[in-house]
């Protein structure tokens, strides 16, 4: 297709006023005309075109027509930033023509204005893989911007045709182009725009999609500025009238609703989560903490995360639902004692005792009081009087659940003496299984082991280096060679023999369960034998001493 064709098309569009078929023409994702255009068109350049058709259609069409045949030029070239420029080119000079007209030619604004908005993604994409500053995605704002404006500043027209009838499909796009540049800022003088126009018609007036994308954003600046209760109203109605066919959108929406509706002590089902797995692995960790009253996971969960949630900027709202663990856990503490008009410190220090990391307590318990053999995969205190406790255990086998109830012999008199209770049947089970109370949770590497293993590195390179690479070689040549094997296999058994009979069984008494921590210690001892082994019990030395200081302040 040549470009006297396109022109062609598009002039009989703009005489039958049809924005729908004008659209196709000029969009770059219509595959039928495209490849046509740019087949017949192969080795165009600017100059080449502007010679042979400035000026030879009615303006701005010559330079709409130049631009979207580079842009689609650049496309099948894979020059994300030459189209995303060719393509502002015959934005600007659609708008010219967009300025003049009714509202009729909307559509083939929304169809040039989102893909300019997703060629300038792509073309900052290929400047930040070049090492370049990125600047596609701010001046594709600039451009929006100027569209909006242009419909907001229809005076001319009758109101049923007015170009205001795009304000708010406009208002959209300007809107993802700030946020996606991280300059919400600007996003609230469109906004006052709005406001300040009394002639642009009402929001229910116009179509539910952007409706739904107008309050999304609405919600999203309101959680900016701490607005909680306004930004929690602008997104439910976001999500509720969200269609069902787009749960991309509706998984977006409900990535800031489900934190503004924790603040308040609602929380997603088990159910809607299973919709959107990646919204499971954003907040399911706090669920669960906050339904165990587990405020060790809770701040392990927002350690690990605290980069994505800073990246949403719901950091600070997930911090402040922590509270509602705390309370949860002060709650419990209260029922425990049986509602009493004034619950002491020392009760709440020991609830917030066992509201630590207390699975691998409850664990040893089941184990140790209860004689169940295996290791459960997950325990759950559910409930605790003076005289028992209530644990509930999922089996690693049968996956099923029980309550074990574990007896407080003799009962407990008060709050206070329940902490030192509890933290000493936590140390006699562990005893009582076979381990050690001191527990370490740390790797080091000690001047030791890197000794060792130089001393290693330097006897295989001697024994196993071609002789002219060994210093004193008559000497070394004259050794027996099964005294080198002897002298090479010797650290290799000697290590293993150490990692089986004290290595691995010190990890296991120290319960030492990370497998990534495991593995660091095991293959320490496999390269540098005793040093490692020596290590490790300075750890568990150091760890006693802590430990020790502490069980004195109970």
């Amino acid at each position: 297709m040549k470009l006297e064709n396109l022109a062609h098309h598009i002039n009989l569009c703009v005489k039958a006023n049809n924005g729908i078929k004008l659209a196709s023409w000029l969009s770059t994702n219509e595959p039928d005309h495209v490849d046509a255009l740019r087949k017949a068109n192969i080795g165009s350049t600017r100059d080449s075109l502007s010679k042979k058709y400035m000026n030879k259609f009615a303006s701005p069409w010559d330079e709409i027509c130049i631009a979207h045949l580079l842009a689609v030029i650049a496309i099948s070239e894979n020059r994300m930033e030459d189209a995303y420029k060719e393509q502002a080119s015959m934005v600007n000079a659609f708008l010219r023509f967009f300025g003049v007209q009714t509202n009729w030619v909307l559509t083939p604004l929304w169809v040039v204005l989102t893909e300019l908005r997703q060629l300038a993604h792509d073309g900052d994409v290929e400047l930040y893989n070049q090492q370049k500053l990125t600047t596609c995605c701010e001046d594709a704002a600039r451009i929006c911007n100027k569209a909006f404006t242009m419909c907001v500043t229809d005076r001319t027209s009758q109101p049923a045709e007015s170009r205001k009838w795009g304000v708010y499909r406009a208002v959209n796009i300007v809107l993802k182009c700030y946020f996606k540049v991280n300059r919400t800022n600007l996003s609230k003088n469109v906004i006052r725009a709005i406001e300040a126009n009394s002639d642009i018609p009402s929001l229910e007036q116009f179509e539910m999609t952007d409706q739904v994308t107008y309050r999304y954003y609405q919600g999203l600046l309101a959680l900016l500025d701490e607005n909680y209760s306004r930004a929690e109203g602008e997104l439910s109605f976001a999500f509720e009238h969200c269609h069902y066919s787009s749960p991309r959108n509706q998984e977006r929406i409900l990535t800031f609703l489900i934190p503004l509706r924790m603040m308040k002590g609602s929380f997603p089902t088990v159910r809607l989560l299973k919709r959107f797995p990646s919204l499971e692995g954003l907040y399911g960790r706090f669920l669960k903490s906050i339904r165990e009253g587990n405020i060790v996971e809770f701040d392990r969960a927002l350690l690990d995360l605290e980069a994505r949630l800073v990246q949403l900027n719901i950091w600070l709202m997930i911090v402040k639902v922590r509270e509602i663990t705390v309370s949860r856990v002060f709650r419990k503490c209260w029922l425990v004692l049986n509602k009493p008009s004034r619950v002491s410190i020392p009760a709440f220090h020991a609830a917030l005792k066992v509201a630590g990391n207390h699975s691998d307590a409850l664990s040893y318990y089941v184990q140790h009081y209860a004689q169940v053999k295996a290791r459960p995969e997950d325990c759950l205190m559910v409930g605790i009087t003076n005289k028992e406790m209530d644990i509930e255990v999922l089996s690693n086998k049968s996956k099923e659940k029980e309550i074990v109830h574990i007896p407080l012999d003799p009962p407990l008199m008060n709050a206070k003496e329940a902490r030192a209770r509890l933290v000493n049947m936590t140390w006699e089970a562990i005893e009582g299984l076979g381990m050690s109370r001191y527990q370490v949770n740390t790797y080091q590497f000690d001047v030791q082991q890197a000794f060792t293993i130089f001393a290693c590195l330097c006897m295989y390179y001697v024994f196993l280096a071609p002789k002219e690479y060994i210093p004193y070689e008559p000497f070394f040549a004259s050794i027996d060679p099964f005294f080198k094997i002897f002298c090479m296999s010797l650290p290799v058994f000697a290590h293993t023999l150490e990692n089986q009979l004290f290595m691995v069984p010190l990890l296991k008494k120290h319960r030492v369960r990370s497998r990534k921590l495991r593995s660091k210690w095991i293959f320490a001892c496999l390269v540098s034998g005793g040093p490692a082994i020596a290590r490790f019990k300075k750890l568990v030395a150091q760890e006693k001493q802590r430990l020790d200081e502490e069980m004195k302040k109970l």
